[in-house]
């Protein structure tokens, strides 16, 4: 939620920034912030606030060992890591692309701004909410439809052009992408053996990562060819080829979802 929050205002701000001062402005403000807040670490009041709790140290008493292919192997951890990349994917190009598109139909930077703004609200209602959705539909159900409203929103945003349709648009596109990353945590806890769940964390953020320094590189090469409307379109294809990988391992993931949580009620 702090994230969602961050994300809402950041963009909102620094396109009235740059209105009414300059790009520069927002590079040296962004430049700074990190700075001074660093700096508040330092301050007492703060560092009681941050002071970490010592963790409890955990006996290697019967710690399980294996290579990270060994989550590769496994079909239900295989599909929660692919699907994993596949939204982180739609997230992080999406977000290269909308400002773009909406530049290129002739937004202002505050538009643009309120437009990236509406995705993070998005972003903050539905986190705010899975909880309470968790408890009528199922954490892989939620990862289906996360794709299925991200490939809807991609598909809708080229063919809009004012600020408040691209802000629908967007706020679709936040409800979907918003919900996958606290399921998408939930099942690696759950398919993880307890002692290996950080290898599985750092190997989905190795993922996430790759993926994050390849797609927009390629998306920037598609959109420089076909422009960026048609590359969104392009996105959306690719969210919804995500969106049947999750179906066709749907099977396979919520048998073991059911079974794992079978057994933690007998035990």
């Amino acid at each position: 939620l702090t994230t969602a929050s961050s994300n809402l205002a950041a963009p909102v701000v620094a396109g009235y920034v740059i209105e009414r001062l300059s790009y520069t402005a927002v590079y040296v403000w962004s430049a700074v912030a990190p700075l001074i807040l660093s700096a508040l670490l330092f301050v007492p009041a703060f560092g009681i606030v941050m002071k970490a709790r010592p963790r409890a140290v955990r006996a290697e008493a019967g710690r399980t060992k294996g290579a990270a292919a060994d989550f590769l192997r496994d079909g239900p951890m295989r599909a929660v890591l692919v699907a994993s990349v596949i939204i982180s994917i739609a997230w992080e190009v999406g977000n290269l692309l909308i400002p773009i598109y909406a530049a290129g139909v002739g937004l202002t930077p505050s538009e643009i701004g309120w437009v990236l703004g509406s995705f993070a609200a998005a972003t903050f209602i539905v986190r705010f909410v899975t909880p309470f959705l968790l408890k009528v539909v199922l954490e892989w159900h939620m990862i289906v439809l996360s794709l299925l409203l991200a490939t809807a929103a991609f598909a809708v945003m080229p063919l809009v052009t004012t600020q408040g349709a691209m802000m629908g648009a967007a706020f679709v596109l936040g409800l979907g992408l918003g919900a996958s990353l606290p399921n998408m945590m939930s099942l690696v806890y759950l398919f993880s053996p307890p002692e290996r769940i950080g290898e599985a964390i750092g190997l989905r953020i190795m993922a996430l990562n790759l993926g994050k320094s390849v797609f927009p590189v390629l998306a920037g090469l598609l959109g420089n060819w076909i422009g960026a409307g048609s590359t969104i379109w392009c996105l959306a294809a690719f969210a919804a080829s995500g969106c049947g990988y999750a179906g066709a391992a749907a099977r396979t993931v919520l048998s073991r979802m059911k079974a794992l949580r079978d057994a933690k009620i007998d035990g």
